[in-house]
């Protein structure tokens, strides 16, 4: 008996929002009458509980919109984009649609333009450089309340193309050719001796839009060195100290890194004078990234492609490497400690082969550059490395920025 008790109550409760619609509403009556299906309601309507009810907004006539109820009731206002037609938009401080011409707030006007809310439209102006379309700047007299987009200006390099400066307000094209240009980590490819060969870490030689394998990081002192597209980042090595076990690195929250199919890799550095062991040797004796030592010095495939260096010359000459150690054949060249006995009375710095030295760090600076990474000094104090993280900092150079690539900057 509840189930048929059920069905009237229904009705009247429907029977009442009837009411109520036909008395709010001054248009054609919402409801056609009863029905069995949905073939006997009008076009736009659908058969539900025996009476016709809209199926969407569009079944309602303009200025209308179709409620949960299945009515189509007069649009008292909005709260989004959608509760308009295609040709205005949604002022939710008001909840009234305005045409697309006028606005409410500065963020309805394209970009060049802000609102005027006196007058509810868009004039040509900007408060700001947010205002502005991309590579203007807005530029405002003083104690005005507008100002005007200037394209062409930049109030930094994020304000210009991908290869450009922010130099005295105008973007400028850099034109450092050394900007990851390729190289194979061999001395000299990458300009100045303060650059970098760097390694590419989504190098895929499967896929050429990832760029080479190394490419070549300029020398900068801060972001606004490097043009847009590029970050200014630290180089960091670890020591030469060689390890299997983090055991070996004495410590002190020193790890062992060890390369992808390596049985042996580098210390990590605890303190500044960890990273005095980087260039402890005139040449390093291991094979990292193709150069020995990884710093660039000197090409190599293997350990015992760095066991020597090459004698230049004929008859007596010079070591390639370290440079201005005399030689007549590579035997002459090999791997020696920086500051080392040569048996002339002493030690001495075998860069020049003079140099009186008590350590390796007597001898970084050699004619006024510092040795493997090319900043100037006038001592071996100005060419201390310090441990960050545990690497040691040899300097900064230009790379690309997080999502962007060596193939997308040229």
């Amino acid at each position: 008996m509840k189930r048929y008790l059920l069905l009237p109550l229904w009705i009247l409760f429907a029977g009442t929002l009837l009411a109520g619609a036909q008395q709010a509403c001054t248009q054609q009556p919402q409801f056609t009458g009863e029905c069995s299906e949905n073939t006997t309601c009008p076009s736009g309507y659908l058969c539900r509980g025996g009476l016709c009810v809209c199926r969407n907004d569009e079944s309602c006539e303009e200025g209308q919109f179709c409620n949960t109820q299945g009515i189509c009731q007069e649009r008292a206002g909005c709260v989004s984009n959608s509760d308009c037609e295609a040709s205005k938009f949604c002022n939710v401080a008001t909840g009234v649609c305005v045409d697309r011409t006028a606005c409410g707030t500065d963020v309805h006007c394209v970009p060049g333009q802000v609102c005027n809310a006196a007058e509810t439209r868009c004039v040509d102006g900007c408060r700001d450089d947010g205002d502005c379309p991309l590579y203007n700047v807005c530029e405002k007299a003083a104690g005005a309340a507008l100002g005007a987009c200037i394209q062409g200006k930049c109030g930094d390099k994020s304000f210009c193309a991908f290869g450009e400066r922010c130099m005295n307000g105008s973007c400028a094209r850099d034109n450092d050719p050394n900007h990851c240009a390729p190289c194979d980590n061999l001395p000299g490819q990458c300009g100045s001796a303060q650059n970098y060969c760097l390694i590419n870490v989504n190098y895929d030689p499967s896929d050429p839009s990832q760029g080479t394998e190394y490419y070549c990081g300029v020398n900068c002192q801060q972001e606004a060195d490097c043009p847009n597209g590029y970050g200014c980042g630290p180089i960091i090595l670890l020591t030469q100290a060689l390890c299997t076990t983090p055991a070996e690195c004495g410590g002190g929250g020193r790890q062992c890194v060890i390369g992808e199919g390596d049985v042996r890799g580098n210390c990590t550095c605890a303190t500044d004078t960890d990273c005095n062991t980087v260039f402890e040797r005139a040449a390093p004796a291991t094979c990292v990234l193709k150069t020995c030592g990884g710093l660039g010095l000197q090409p190599c495939q293997m350990d015992s492609d760095c066991s020597f260096l090459r004698c230049e010359g004929s008859g007596p000459g010079q070591c390639q490497w370290p440079q201005g150690q005399s030689c007549v054949s590579d035997s002459q060249c090999q791997d020696l400690p920086l500051c080392a006995d040569l048996g002339l009375g002493g030690k001495v710095c075998v860069t020049d082969g003079l140099t009186q030295c008590n350590g390796p760090g007597d001898c970084l600076c050699r004619a006024g550059t510092c040795l493997g990474t090319g900043r100037s000094c006038q001592s071996p104090a100005d060419c201390s490395l310090s441990c960050q993280g545990g690497g040691c900092v040899l300097g900064a150079a230009c790379g690309p920025i997080q999502g962007v690539s060596c193939e997308d900057l040229r």
